[in-house]
């Protein structure tokens, strides 16, 4: 009897194992829309599926499955097979009851239903059909008509209850009941959702686990599509989002079906958002008319972005706002809760009601696809001005004020000096429309460094703000998209706020007297700064101050110090700008800056226009400048930057630039170049609808400029192609052409010569990047100006052995033959050159609030003079100097590295501690051939500065 006995338990144990995994391809809340799926996916799989009604905690629900399968290992050559015919969002289930079911879908329609008829209230009367109501996306392709009628309401099955949205419950539509306020449920056609408001929402706890009974009894916001690709699809996988707001605040909740074993969490810094992993996002136009808006992203994991927005996509991080997010697993995915209060927010005054526009996205990183309610991919023209509106009452933020006082103390290693601050950033918020910040004292300590570049040209490199008050309500003084740091025409910003605190004006130097002219460089003090923003009616304006200290130096004569003084300088701006969003966008701004100093004042003045069409197909953004300085006569200048959005995935654009010689903005803004004029144009399309490809961007740029004085500057031709595959790789080729044409800025003012057409090549690969470990290898060829070529290998490996720890490792080497550089006069000479730009990173998060980080950035150059050549005659190609022969001393060497380890805990929303160890090194130029080495461990014997800091400051306010 042992031995049957123990045949029979094995063979139920067996069995009961190869009923629990099936192979889910889709879900849906109505049997005949399963049923029809089936349908499709059988003529797909050419194999038997089933259709298996199932109760979960969530609700009663269709699943198209395969199985059942003995062992995940069985199970996987199907799940491969369908994500490779193009099905998203299959997985696995494990579920030992559902083979045990009645095929018959009928029995599990009369469990199915009845939320509306006894257990929530009655259904709105204008029906949205949730994301399982779609057949399974097979290629891009919609299968069945999204507006069948919905089956009738049945009674459910006597065992049926319902239950909170608990972390392990399954996503599913509930409709509200007839106390709940107000709901309209609409695709965008003028109609307003009407969200629920509630008279505190203080109970709830924003953990991302969804425990409290308000979040049962509220609608659904939507159908989510799928807009990256922009395929415009159903998203295959469900994304339920639920709102309510309170007079304080806005609450948000957003329950994500997935995979949990295909979830993407990666902890990073704040404002990381371009990372790919899951992560939701919400976007608010705030003053309900298309003008401006904020973003806020909450990555699996609870790491954050935030930043502004811009018509139609000018998207901004610096901002940094106090609000609160969280995210848990679920059994069928994951969860992200968030709560905005209104203080935050800019927007219109008003007493009653008011329109806030809203956007919901979601990201799928395994799939790398993005989803969106209402659906806005980066294909169509408009987006801001697109969002859904939600009609909203008694929102009059109250009257808010903040006060973060900090501590700051540094120890500087080479000097053995300790240096400590006390200071405070003061917010006053009197009105939703009106806002104060101010600082006193403020430290702007080294707690972020910034990147390693060794610029050789004549052409100022720009350094991104990242001091906090600078960033605060920064978008007011945006006048174009070309503010940007990643504008594809040329950046230019009228008020570039790494101007103030920087080095200071050069004073004048007492003859005899010798000084350390490094000490120039460095950072200036800030006295104070002030800065107002607010709103009237369709004017929006802004004002700011700034006011530097006395710079002290100290110079040597005759073996006696020598006090040197200069003075600082008064910073000042102001912007206004009128907008007009009925049938479209239409605005008008002015601005201006002021810098002043004793021996130089500086003005500038910009009338700035912009216009898109109600549909979106043109955009035109416009901008004219003067600028006034002491003792030189004004300069003036502008530009149009025009685009064209025939249909979806095409876009043109035309930009045209003129700048005379004496436009100088540089004393409070950054322009790259003056004394110009161009023109080009971009041309961009986008296709997700090729069945060997997941996406297909093409780009065609070209291009010319001359000086005020005609001659030729600038010239371009490229090409490019970005392939991406359904193995989540991505391929980019890029090829350029620059005709031969006039160098005039070199030489530092010694002239203008002419350089030789160049080739240029480039080429990218992508591995998949929401794996733990990926890879970008990067490779280019480009002619050097003269004679020569210069090749460059590059790349970067992310390795991500758990979800708290990521390191990485970025290099690139370039090697030259014909690097042409300027020594001097008239001088120039050709070098052979290897150069080699590593960078490591460390990241170890503790928890989303606690971030060790460690970072190495090395640049080295290695160069050998090879041919010597002189500025002969102005605009002819430069004459190879017979005379002079390439001299050993004329060889050069580079190598600059900065290290820093930084210590970040958020104690609370904008509080902070910082303890951060920096060390920057500059290696003496050397004419002796060391190898990189060599190089890099005699650098750290060079130390420019080593300090340690330690930052404490903390938020208190309303």
């Amino acid at each position: 009897m042992f031995r049957p006995g123990l045949v029979a338990l094995l063979l139920l144990i067996s069995n009961a194992s190869f009923a629990d995994l099936w192979v889910n391809l889709a879900s849906f809340s109505t049997s005949a829309r399963a049923e029809k799926a089936r349908a499709e996916a059988i003529e797909a799989f050419k194999i038997d599926l089933s259709v298996k009604g199932t109760q979960t905690q969530g609700g009663y629900f269709y699943r198209v499955v395969a199985g059942p399968y003995r062992s995940r290992d069985d199970a996987a050559g199907l799940l491969e097979r369908a994500r490779t015919l193009g099905f998203k969002g299959v997985w696995v289930v494990e579920d030992s009851a559902m083979a045990r079911r009645n095929d018959d879908v009928n029995a599990g329609l009369n469990a199915k239903k009845s939320m509306a008829s006894g257990t929530r209230g009655a259904v709105s009367t204008r029906r949205v059909p949730t994301a399982r109501e779609v057949a399974v996306p097979s290629r891009g392709e919609e299968s069945i008509n999204n507006n069948d009628v919905a089956p009738e309401q049945v009674k459910p099955p006597s065992n049926y209850k319902l239950h909170k949205l608990r972390r392990d419950a399954r996503l599913q539509r509930t409709p509200r009941g007839p106390n709940e306020g107000p709901v309209s449920l609409r695709v965008k056609d003028g109609t307003e959702i009407t969200p629920l408001r509630l008279e505190t929402g203080e109970s709830v706890k924003i953990d991302g686990r969804l425990e409290e009974n308000v979040w049962d009894n509220l609608p659904d916001l939507g159908t989510f599509v799928v807009t990256s690709p922009d395929t415009m699809v159903p998203a295959p996988l469900a994304t339920i989002v639920r709102i309510f707001y309170t007079d304080r605040g806005l609450y948000v909740a957003a329950l994500m079906e997935q995979d949990p074993s295909t979830l993407v969490e990666r902890l990073s810094s704040r404002d990381q958002g371009q990372l790919n992993r899951d992560y939701f996002t919400l976007h608010l136009d705030t003053s309900g008319e298309g003008r401006y808006g904020f973003f806020f992203q909450l990555n699996l994991g609870d790491s954050i972005s935030d930043g502004t927005i811009l018509p139609e996509r000018q998207f901004s991080g610096d901002w940094d706002g106090a609000w609160y997010g969280a995210t848990s697993r679920s059994d069928d995915g994951w969860i992200a809760e968030l709560h905005i209060p209104w203080s935050l927010l800019t927007m219109p005054k008003n007493n009653n009601e008011r329109i806030i526009g809203i956007y919901a996205g979601r990201k799928v990183a395994y799939l790398n696809e993005s989803y969106s309610w209402p659906g806005l991919p980066y294909t169509k023209p408009r987006f801001l001005s697109a969002f859904q509106p939600l009609l909203m009452e008694g929102v009059d933020p109250r009257q808010e004020y903040s006060f973060y006082p900090y501590v700051a103390s540094t120890y500087d290693n080479l000097d053995g000096s300790n240096d400590h601050k006390i200071g405070a950033d003061i917010f006053w918020r009197p009105s939703s429309n009106f806002q104060v910040t101010a600082t006193a004292t403020p430290d702007f300590g080294n707690v972020e460094s910034d990147a390693v570049i060794v610029n050789l040209t004549a052409f100022e490199s720009f350094y991104p703000e990242k001091r906090l008050f600078f960033q605060e309500g920064q978008e007011i003084f945006t006048t174009s998209p070309r503010s940007n740091s990643y504008s594809s025409y040329g950046q230019l910003k009228l008020l570039h706020t790494r101007r103030i605190g920087g080095p200071p004006i050069r004073p004048t130097i007492p003859e005899g007297v010798e000084v350390d002219y490094a000490g120039f460089n460095q950072p200036t003090e800030l006295l104070g700064a002030i800065k107002m923003i607010g709103q009237g009616g369709r004017v929006r304006y802004g004002v700011m101050g700034a006011m530097e200290s006395d710079s002290d130096f100290v110079g040597l004569r005759d073996s006696e110090y020598v006090p040197i003084g200069q003075q600082g300088r008064d910073f000042g701006a102001f912007r206004a700008i009128y907008e007009n969003s009925r049938s479209g966008y239409r605005a008008l701004g002015y601005m201006t800056t002021a810098v002043l100093h004793r021996s130089q004042d500086a003005h500038v003045h910009a009338v700035d226009a912009h216009y898109l069409t109600k549909n979106g197909t043109w955009n035109v953004d416009v901008q004219a400048i003067t600028s006034d300085v002491a003792d030189t006569s004004p300069g003036y200048g502008g530009f149009a930057d025009i685009r064209y959005y025939p249909r979806q995935g095409i876009s043109h654009s035309l930009s045209l630039d003129y700048f005379d010689r004496r436009l100088d903005i540089n004393d409070a803004g950054y322009l790259r170049r003056n004394d110009t004029k161009s023109i080009g144009y971009y041309m961009r399309s986008r296709r997700s609808d090729l069945a060997w490809l997941k996406e297909s961007s093409t780009r065609f740029s070209l291009g010319s400029g001359w000086n005020i004085s005609g001659e030729n500057t600038s010239s371009r031709l490229r090409v490019g192609q970005q392939l991406s595959f359904h193995n989540l790789t991505s391929l980019m080729i890029d090829a350029e052409f620059y005709p031969s044409r006039i160098e005039d800025r070199n030489s530092f003012g010694n002239g203008s010569y002419r350089i030789s057409d160049r080739l240029g090549f480039d080429l990218d690969y992508f591995s998949d990047t929401s794996k733990r470990f990926f890879y970008m290898i990067r490779a280019d060829w480009q002619q050097e100006d003269i004679e020569g070529n210069r090749y460059r290998l590059g790349g970067s490996v992310v390795w991500r052995p758990t979800d708290r720890i990521t390191m990485s490792l970025d290099g690139r080497y370039t090697t030259q033959d014909g690097w042409l550089l300027h020594r001097g006069g008239t001088s120039f000479a050709t070098f052979d050159a290897n150069q080699w730009s590593p960078s490591l990173g460390v990241d170890y998060f503790v928890s989303a609030k606690q971030h060790l980080r460690l970072a190495v950035q090395w640049v080295a150059i290695r160069a050998k003079e090879n041919l010597r050549y002189e500025l002969l005659i102005p605009g002819a190609p430069l004459t190879v100097d017979e005379d002079s022969s390439a001299s050993a001393g004329s060889n050069f060497s580079i190598s600059r590295v900065n290290v820093q380890l930084r210590y970040r805990w958020e104690i609370a929303p904008l509080s902070d501690l910082f303890v951060v160890y920096t060390q920057n090194a500059s290696l003496p130029s050397s004419t002796d051939r060391l190898g990189f080495a060599s190089m890099f461990s005699e650098t750290f014997d060079n130390p420019l500065a080593e300090q340690l800091v330690v930052k404490l400051r903390y938020r208190f306010g309303s």
